[in-house]
């Protein structure tokens, strides 16, 4: 391995937590490097593709420098990010103004679009043309992380509550004529509370901004075992399938199923995932994942009721209940034009 892959090699492996964050690594770089390997199951499985693709001593398969500046970008956007606690209150006439100055310069600003739910790991692209999120871009381009909230509403009234999406804006430009077009990646989900609206133009709707709390699934017992096998739904009280062991084991042996049907469902050619990373191995993350890989950009219902349910387990049934339906639906098609030759 020559000194710049070297670098390039340990680079990526720490914008991947060397290897435990495959979904850092976007999807034509994988399968530039292995045109018929599964996709990597483990960390291990990561670090040894990105191992392979830098061995030789010629030049990688794909621009390295561009992998890992899109590697960086995906690392920084789909970090938990942290936020601090928001309805402190303190006994001092001072300590309540500092309070107060400090949770407002904590609030994030909301792009509220009804049509539009982003889950997890989606990149999507934006002109911002009405005041209120032009100043939003501005906000957010101002900020360290270059974060606002993306809300699948209409509004966002001061005290209203909504889940949202972290959203990072990772590639912007100012047009000529005051618009501003931005490259987002969706980060992490949020409960967002408006805390205020802000004035931006005479006549103009005002610009929410809200606290935002970070909020992840709590029950992966949802499925119970006989339906995460396929066998149809069992009763409440059957002893050992409310075991969180046993439950967590039924998620592990869906999503390793999940990992087997993608694999045949997408082939090296295909463009589905020409901008996303690859599928995380924490088995939340993945179910969010595949949910933005199955589910149409218009049909915001349904990605707004996965993304704010809060069980892996029912998730990754819904999953892995599309995926086989579509393996199933390929095979079909297959079948018959082997038949009609």
């Amino acid at each position: 391995m020559s000194a710049l892959n070297r670098h390039l090699y340990r680079s990526l492996l720490r914008a991947t937590s060397n290897g435990k964050r495959p979904e850092c690594i976007l999807w034509p770089y994988f399968r530039a490097a292995e045109q018929s390997a599964p996709l990597p199951r483990t960390a291990r499985c990561v670090r040894r593709l990105l191992r392979k693709s830098f061995d030789s001593v010629a030049a990688p398969p794909i621009d390295a420098f561009d992998v890992l500046r899109h590697a960086n970008q995906l690392s920084h956007a789909l970090r938990p990010m942290p936020m601090p606690p928001t309805g402190s209150s303190s006994s001092s006439s001072s300590s309540n103004s500092s309070s107060s100055s400090s949770s407002s310069d904590s609030l994030l600003p909301a792009f509220c679009f009804r049509s539009h739910a982003l889950l997890p790991g989606e990149r999507a692209e934006f002109v911002f043309f009405e005041p209120r999120y032009v100043a939003l871009a501005e906000e957010a381009l101002a900020s360290e992380g270059k974060h606002y909230l993306h809300v699948p509403r209409d509004t966002l009234a001061r005290g209203e509550e909504a889940t949202a999406t972290v959203c990072t804006i990772v590639e912007h430009a100012r047009l000529p004529d005051g618009r501003i077009a931005v490259e987002v990646v969706a980060g992490g989900r949020a409960r967002a509370l408006c805390q205020e609206e802000v004035a931006v133009a005479e006549g103009a709707p005002p610009l929410p901004r809200c606290a935002a709390e970070p909020f992840g699934d709590g029950d992966v017992a949802a499925v119970p075992a006989a339906a995460a096998a396929g066998g149809g739904s069992s009763s409440p009280g059957d002893g050992g399938d409310d075991d969180e062991a046993a439950a967590s084991l039924r998620l592990t042996a869906m999503q390793r199923e999940c990992f087997g049907l993608l694999d045949r469902l997408i082939t090296p050619a295909s463009s589905v995932c020409a901008r996303s990373g690859l599928p995380p191995l924490c088995p939340e993350l993945f179910s969010l994942w595949s949910c933005h890989l199955l589910l149409h950009q218009g049909d915001t219902p349904s990605r707004v009721g996965w993304l704010e349910c809060d069980s892996t387990a029912k998730r990754m049934h819904f999953v892995h209940e599309m995926l086989r339906a579509l393996v199933d639906a390929r095979e079909r098609e297959e079948q018959q034009g082997d038949e009609e030759e």
